[in-house]
């Protein structure tokens, strides 16, 4: 009986044991992450005992052609490269580690593995698993962002100007070689990353340090100023000083860049020429940023779409205690600060889509109250009177708020010893044809008044005519740009707007302005009505042109819509696109700039044929005409880099105008 129980209970273990085989094989087998079974003798290179298919189809052998072959049969590297000395030095130690190497495939093409070896002793001897994952793409995608952070480099350095550029805090983000040259700052104190620091090494070689320190200190303490002054130091040089803030999208302060130009030698000229000089430099520099956010803004966000997209699949699929995990982490944390940069650039140069809205005037400036007390100071007394049923309007929020914002600087410089600022909205509706200044006739109809009174210094007839002309201005040099009411004035004429001004020297002024109402309309919100839900339960009904010139930003795009549950019809050109002119689609989802023609052109040509939705999507809208068609109502845009949830959105707004398929 005992013998009887014994044979049992080993038949027993041994169907275990199959079982357990059978488990681990079908995993092994089913793996879709390539997985070679090492041996790794103490006197040679490690043997390949087995492969699972993903393994076999990734380097396009068969099962028999690999097996008993060494590790080096797959290496790229001719000699004993880095990935087969690792190989060696595990398999003398045993344990486990992560490293990258080269693979050759059947057909002789290479790429990247990223490489998880893990090893164990049985037997007397060692054994291992090798787990690979192809990262062809994403050294293709690092290598590019490289090549376009040495690009912004050398931009910044070939400037003939000394660039500094901080953030929130102070901690210089960087600077280029001019900058350090002209202040002849110690290598040490730049590497310390601190304006502090930079600040306490150039103190001693100026003029008027007192001042000089008091400006900086300004500048920080009110973040939305720029300024331009003149820097006189000891040795008898110079310097033109430019600031500038910069600013998030959102609104978020994210610091500063100074501009310091050696403009000794024009010091000897006359005072006129000197002015004139000034605001030619001014005009240079807006321009250079504005090629240098061009030149790289719609690149470089593809880029950024494709990565951060990719890194979010990749952190999805990846355990978070994979090693993986956070090496993706890192990957999409470089690619967001990227895009911040690339924001400020677009911030910097003022290349912003105007988003139109229906909105309250009076939820605007009620919610900058704040912000308008903080801004004029506590020696100016602020009234704010909103009308009750004022009528809405159609703008852009932001926008207004830089409209409400220059007006209310632009009294508060006028009271520099105090007075009163009264900010008031009303409807108003005329008859007939109104006169304004600035020989202006403005329609009749119904409009949503906006006024702006100050108790300042006033201004006389001939200062009013050149009021609103760019880089006109009654203050001293160094003490404002001209641009403050130019932007107002292009602001109010984008959206349909006029504006009217009162004043007299000594008696104040009173900027009025009127906006269009918009009859018989509710504010735009963020709720989802029924015909929305409808349409995201009717999702798989809806057919999607994408027109991307852009390989990974277009694989990427499709992927998020087909996971959603469009259909996609595909397109790398405009041609492509204009060739499924005859499909039935729902709407069209393009890129602004492509290789062939405009997404603008593209949408024009599909339109002759039959009514249709678009979205547009860019990392950059630079063209002023591109600008004002995007901004027209209707006109969808999606600013690159976007994440899936924004792009959704985005196409959810436009198909809530379409009929339920």
């Amino acid at each position: 009986m005992e013998a009887m129980k014994n044979d049992a209970h080993s038949v027993e273990t041994e169907t275990a044991v199959s079982g357990d085989e059978t488990w681990y094989r079908m995993l092994f087998d089913e793996a879709r992450d390539p997985i070679l079974a090492l041996e790794l003798p103490s006197d040679g290179l490690p043997i390949i005992r087995e492969a699972n298919a993903a393994a076999l189809m990734a380097h396009g052998y068969s099962r028999g052609e690999l097996i008993g072959k060494p590790i080096s049969f797959l290496d790229a590297e001719a000699g004993p490269g880095p990935a087969i000395t690792e190989r060696r030095r595990l398999s003398l130690a045993g344990g486990g580690a992560l490293f990258e190497a080269r693979h050759r495939r059947k057909d002789g093409s290479v790429f990247d593995v990223e490489a998880s070896l893990n090893c164990a002793r049985a037997g007397g001897k060692i054994f291992a698993v090798d787990i690979s994952r192809d990262i062809t793409e994403r050294k293709r995608l690092e290598k590019e962002m490289a090549e376009q952070g040495a690009l912004l480099k050398a931009q910044q350095e070939a400037s003939p100007d000394g660039i500094l550029v901080v953030d929130e805090s102070g901690g210089i983000r960087s600077c280029n070689q001019r900058f350090v040259d002209m202040w002849g700052i110690p290598p040490e104190v730049i590497a310390f990353a601190s304006d502090e620091r930079a600040l306490q090494s150039i103190i001693g070689k100026l003029v008027d340090p007192q001042g000089f320190s008091r400006k900086v200190d300004y500048l920080y303490r009110h973040r939305e100023e720029r300024s331009r002054d003149d820097i006189h130091l000891k040795d008898g040089r110079t310097f033109d000083r430019h600031s500038s803030p910069m600013f998030s999208q959102e609104g978020r302060y994210l610091g500063r860049v100074w501009y310091f130009r050696d403009i000794t030698e024009s010091r000897s000229g006359e005072k006129a020429l000197l002015e004139s000089e000034g605001r030619l430099l001014q005009s240079q520099k807006m321009e250079v940023v504005d090629r240098l956010a061009g030149g790289i803004a719609h690149d470089f966000n593809n880029l950024l779409t494709a990565i951060l997209g990719y890194c979010g699949f990749l952190l999805n699929d990846i355990p978070k205690n994979d090693p993986r995990h956070t090496d993706v982490e890192e990957i999409r944390s470089a690619g967001e600060r990227a895009a911040g940069l690339t924001r400020q650039l677009l911030a910097f140069s003022r290349k912003q889509v105007m988003q139109f809205k229906v909105l309250d005037l009076n939820t605007v400036l009620t919610d900058m109250g704040k912000l308008l007390r903080r801004l004029i100071g506590e020696n100016i007394v602020l009234t704010v009177s909103c009308a009750e049923d004022l009528p809405l309007i159609k703008a852009d929020p932001g926008q207004m708020e830089q409209v409400i914002m220059n007006l209310a600087v632009n009294s508060r410089d006028a009271m520099p010893n105090g007075g009163r600022l009264t900010v008031e909205t009303r409807g108003i509706e005329f008859a007939g044809e109104q006169a304004l200044s600035q020989d202006v006739v403005m329609p009749p109809g119904c409009y949503a008044l906006l006024a702006v009174n100050d108790t300042g210094a006033g201004m006389d007839a001939e200062i009013l005519k050149h009021l609103f002309e760019p880089f006109f201005t009654t203050k001293e040099l160094g003490k404002g740009t001209g641009l403050g009411l130019a932007t107002v004035y292009g602001i109010i004429k984008q959206s349909g707007g006029f504006i009217d001004v009162e004043s007299e020297p000594g008696r104040g002024t009173t900027f009025k302005i009127f906006l269009p109402v918009v009859p018989d309309a509710g504010i735009d919100g963020e709720g989802e009505g029924e015909g929305e839900k409808n349409r995201q339960a009717g999702k798989s009904r809806y057919t999607i042109l994408l027109a991307e010139d852009d390989t990974a930003v277009r694989s990427l795009t499709r992927r998020i819509l087909e996971g959603a549950g469009y259909t996609v019809l595909e397109a790398a050109s405009a041609r492509e696109a204009l060739e499924c002119a005859g499909k039935d689609f729902d709407l069209l989802l393009t890129d602004i700039v492509l290789s062939d023609i405009s997404g603008v052109e593209l949408a024009a040509k599909l339109k002759k044929d039959k009514p249709l939705e678009v979205l547009y999507m860019s990392g950059y809208a630079g063209n002023a005409d591109v600008r004002d068609i995007l901004s027209q109502p209707g006109n969808r845009f999606l600013q690159k880099p976007f994440t899936p949830e924004a792009l959704l959105s985005k196409i959810q707004e436009a198909l809530a105008s379409i009929p339920a398929p």
